[in-house]
């Protein structure tokens, strides 16, 4: 076995073991041998390059602003004329916060999308920004042969309408999308369009199925417009099925996830929904709703932690008589309860929530700290394992006591508690794990292993 090589996959299974929030993606690493490489530093030289693509490529983006407007198109695009296999997208030096690709503003068509994605499989879009156009950031096309796409590590900002977009195809589903590490934000909340409505989510996913949606931050989806509802942060409906929303966090939302939407019992099926934190402050400037909507059958939703600050009477809720076997399990909430409308059936196996947790039980309450302040608060050490949960939004293995905790987090006798993030994306996940001290662990493991195999 090559020494070196084993060591470098150990090194990197390890470390992402400890990546959490968007700030701590690991690097996708070098491309492949196999691939072609083409560097580019204009927005002329970016549209060609991707559009004349071939398969097996690399793009390296280097570090600049793309101004879409000065493209005809206004727009990026894969090739919507033959299939495309295999083809990367990348920012050269991994902080998507270096290239920046953009239009004027969320109202000003002069930019359409960011990329379009049409019969392009196996693609992969990562380190990059994308924002201020009047449409989507990402448009996902499964009925023009799209499929196996990766976002990741990525910024989406002040789109028109929804910032990631899979249009909804007519039998072509859309199987293994995965969107990791990337921020959805608005800088203040989202405008209205010129015939005045408010039309947005955060990713509107049409006909998807197992989509994995993990350590994602959703940021200020709200309407401007006092007057209007913004749509959900996540929306996945139109006969999907088996999403994975794991690990991400809300901040400042007018709805939060949204699993099936639709009177219709296909609109989506199966799911979990487990790890994610939702903060907001109770308002009148902008509409606030319900933070989990489930309308699908057989749907789990697990160990999340819910601060809303009683700005919705109910932060969860099951809608319509097919919803049949929807289970909320050690769920941690402030304030509220599960709501059945539409003659929604409780499945009758509820269990271990909490919806009246004090503030004070928290380590740090003021600044968005939700993990325990100690071994005795409420939510600690009160509930059986769920194996299908039996790590935390830290990634800290359940039980550390007899029992786990109740919410995203479990606590730890020698934890803490503080976090070492002071990034813009990171003040509402301050309760995130410390990641200097659980890499020093998992280092250790690290070499112990490699003495091991260094000696056989």
């Amino acid at each position: 076995m090559n020494f070196t090589k084993t060591f470098l996959l150990f090194f990197v299974f390890f470390l992402n073991l400890n990546a959490l929030l968007p700030s701590d993606a690991p690097s996708l690493g070098n491309p492949p041998d196999t691939h072609a490489i083409v560097t580019v530093s204009t927005i002329e030289e970016l549209n060609s390059a991707i559009y004349d693509a071939v398969d097996h490529t690399t793009i390296w983006v280097k570090s600049g602003s793309y101004d879409l407007t000065t493209l005809a198109q206004k727009q990026l695009s894969t090739p919507n004329n033959y299939k495309l296999t295999d083809l990367v997208i990348r920012g050269e030096t991994g902080n998507p916060e270096d290239v920046i690709i953009e239009g004027v503003s969320a109202t000003d068509d002069s930019a359409t999308f960011g990329i379009q994605i049409w019969d392009t499989e196996n693609v992969v879009i990562a380190d990059m920004t994308f924002r201020r156009v009047f449409y989507h950031c990402v448009s996902i096309h499964p009925e023009n042969g799209a499929t196996q796409v990766k976002l990741y590590h990525l910024i989406f900002e002040d789109a028109g309408e929804q910032l990631v977009k899979v249009n909804k195809g007519t039998d072509n589903a859309l199987e293994g999308l995965i969107i990791q590490y990337c921020t959805f934000k608005y800088t203040d909340g989202v405008p209205n369009k010129s015939n005045g409505e408010c039309y947005s989510n955060g990713i509107s996913a049409h006909y998807v199925t197992g989509m994995i949606l993990e350590n994602c931050l959703f940021r200020n989806n709200y309407c401007q417009d006092s007057g209007q509802l913004c749509g959900g942060n996540i929306l996945v409906w139109s006969k999907s099925k088996d999403t994975q929303i794991i690990g991400n966090t809300f901040y400042n939302y007018a709805q939060g996830i949204v699993l099936g939407l639709n009177e219709d019992e296909d609109d989506h099926t199966g799911g979990i929904v487990k790890n994610n934190i939702f903060y907001r402050a109770k308002t009148t400037n902008y509409q606030q709703d319900v933070s989990i909507y489930v309308i699908s059958k057989n749907a789990k939703v697990y160990h999340n932690t819910i601060i809303t600050e009683d700005s919705y009477y109910a932060p969860l809720e099951v809608r319509y008589e097919f919803a049949t076997g929807v289970v909320f399990k050690n769920n941690l909430l402030d304030s509220g309860f599960i709501n059945y409308r539409n003659n929604a059936p409780d499945a009758n196996q509820n269990s271990g929530n909490i919806f009246d947790v004090e503030t004070d039980q928290f380590y740090d309450y003021d600044s968005q700290n939700f993990k325990a302040k100690n071994e005795n608060a409420t939510f600690v050490d009160k509930v059986d394992t769920i194996q299908e949960c039996n790590v935390d939004f830290s990634l800290i293995t359940r039980p550390q006591g007899e029992k786990s905790d109740i919410g995203a987090f479990e606590y730890k006798l020698d934890d803490s508690n503080d976090s070492d993030n002071d990034s813009d994306d990171d003040d509402i996940v301050s309760s995130a794990q410390n990641i200097g001290a659980h890499l020093f662990g998992k280092i250790l493991i690290l070499f112990s292993f490699l003495l091991i195999l260094f000696k056989f």
